[in-house]
């Protein structure tokens, strides 16, 4: 498997989303208060094998883990944010930016690892594009680093379903800036829903249970009714049984792959 395969690498690229030149803060990873695992600070090379063994030690003690990830960074390390983002999106975590918080730069790659993304009115996401950590004046040293992991993330992003619009703009946004997107700016560019989701995920989960009930009103800008609510809440219901019906499934798959083999209890 290619996420436990990443753990033995000696080895990961020297980029970074720079945006900032104050010192970043060490990443704490932890138990959120409301359930699931809190990601804060700076991502650095190992955070990904150390969230791994956090979420193992988390079942040991508890026998529950909640697939959710609650994100607040300013950036780092661009390889282990993809290993972050492919692992969620292969185990279909949903991902969280809460009100007051931030998820700038490689973070943004582990949020659109979520099959669910959310954003809450007062949270932010900041993107631009890559750039090494270090001072280099080659010019063409530089290209030829940056131009295939650059390629990497983009690939990723148009995998999970980020707006094009979102991608271009990440692009034109120097290394010492940020683009900046709140909820409500998704809301006016009309791009909350497709922001929200990855496409297949949606697609699997609106062949089960229905259309999305809140499409409409973000579309319409119209309030939110009661009867609203309850239909996404019974929708949300309805999506975590085919996500869990999907984990399972992924999980076999991953077992086959590793050769290893499940015994039933005696």
């Amino acid at each position: 498997m290619k996420q436990l395969r990443a753990l033995l690498k000696g080895s990961l690229l020297f980029l970074c989303f720079i945006y900032s030149i104050t010192a970043l803060q060490a990443t704490t990873i932890s138990a959120a208060p409301t359930g699931g695992i809190a990601i804060e600070g700076e991502i650095k090379p190992g955070d990904y094998k150390k969230f791994l063994l956090f979420r193992l030690d988390l079942f040991l003690k508890s026998k529950v883990v909640g697939n959710h990830v609650f994100l607040d960074s300013p950036g780092g390390n661009v390889e282990e944010a993809l290993e972050f983002a492919e692992f969620f999106s292969t185990y279909l975590f949903s991902t969280y930016v809460l009100d007051g918080k931030s998820c700038f730069s490689a973070c943004t790659i582990i949020w659109a690892g979520g099959v669910e993304r959310n954003l809450e009115r007062t949270g932010r996401l900041g993107f631009h594009r890559l750039s090494f950590k270090e001072k280099e004046l080659d010019i063409q040293k530089t290209k030829s680093a940056l131009t295939p992991a650059n390629l990497k993330v983009i690939a990723f992003f148009k995998e999970v379903g980020f707006p094009n619009s979102i991608i271009e703009k990440m692009n034109e946004t120097a290394p010492t800036d940020l683009f900046i997107i709140d909820l409500r700016w998704l809301i006016n560019q009309d791009l909350i829903t497709a922001i929200s989701y990855q496409p297949i995920f949606l697609d699997v989960v609106e062949k089960r249970c229905g259309v999305n009930p809140t499409t409409a009103p973000f579309k319409s800008n119209q309030s939110y009714t009661d009867d609203i609510k309850v239909k996404f809440s019974k929708w949300l219901d309805c999506a975590e049984k085919v996500k869990d019906a999907n984990r399972e499934l992924q999980h076999a798959k991953t077992m086959r792959e590793l050769n290893i083999k499940v015994h039933p209890s005696r």
